[in-house]
């Protein structure tokens, strides 16, 4: 089972690092065509400074470019930090899998001496089951698994090894799911102080832009 597991991630890790490479090598083109676009748009508005209607439709021809291709790049930095996530998701199972894990956060915050049973057994701590366990990427997440490791309530458990039976065949789904929180939220921040900044972001309306744009450019070219 072991060398199964150790297989499957192998082949996981070589084809997350062939995406991520190959969405890097995008990045560099990316990088260099904006560059190429800017000195090309500061030619044409120099040289044909003298016609100024036309001067100004490659200037802001030029500028609509260049924001359409820094979106583009920041939608490929997410996606090349999204494969970096999976693979480290993967790396990090390799290691599980040969128990290489002491590094790990190991819970010892949650133990409490007036507790029932959390110094009982290993369950918090250095080696303990928390170490090995823990797949959380946010404090939120981590708090929220000590917190059912040391609840001594039975309601719903049934439901709980379902759903854990269940989501132990969803490897994919699993990583997915992690590697987008990983790469979405700083794993120091904590969830909750992001929540207010989360609602109060607003949309970018880029098409009223691109409306009042259209405009301005039938002004000029009468």
């Amino acid at each position: 089972m072991k060398e199964t597991l150790q297989s499957f991630y192998t082949e996981r890790i070589t084809q997350f690092k062939n995406h991520r490479d190959s969405i890097k090598n995008q990045l560099r083109l990316s990088s260099t065509i904006r560059l190429l676009l800017f000195v090309a748009g500061a030619a044409g508005v120099y040289f044909l400074w003298s016609q100024w209607q036309v001067a100004v439709v490659i200037a802001v021809a030029t500028f609509i470019l260049f924001l359409f291709l820094v979106s583009r790049h920041e939608n490929l930095k997410r996606k090349r930090d999204f494969q970096q996530a999976l693979l480290d998701r993967n790396e990090l199972e390799l290691k599980m899998l040969d128990r290489k894990y002491y590094d790990r956060v190991d819970g010892s915050q949650f133990l409490k001496d007036d507790h029932e049973f959390s110094r009982d057994i290993d369950l918090l701590g250095p080696g303990s089951f928390f170490q090995y366990l823990n797949r959380s990427v946010t404090k939120d997440g981590v708090a929220t698994l000590a917190a059912q490791f040391l609840s001594n309530d039975l309601t719903g458990i049934s439901q709980k090894q379902e759903a854990i039976k269940e989501l132990s065949e969803k490897i994919e789904f699993r990583h997915n799911y992690g590697g987008a929180t990983a790469t979405l939220l700083n794993n120091e921040k904590d969830l909750k102080g992001c929540l207010p900044g989360l609602k109060a972001m607003r949309p970018l309306y880029l098409h009223y832009f691109l409306g009042y744009l259209g405009y301005g450019l039938r002004f000029l070219s009468y």
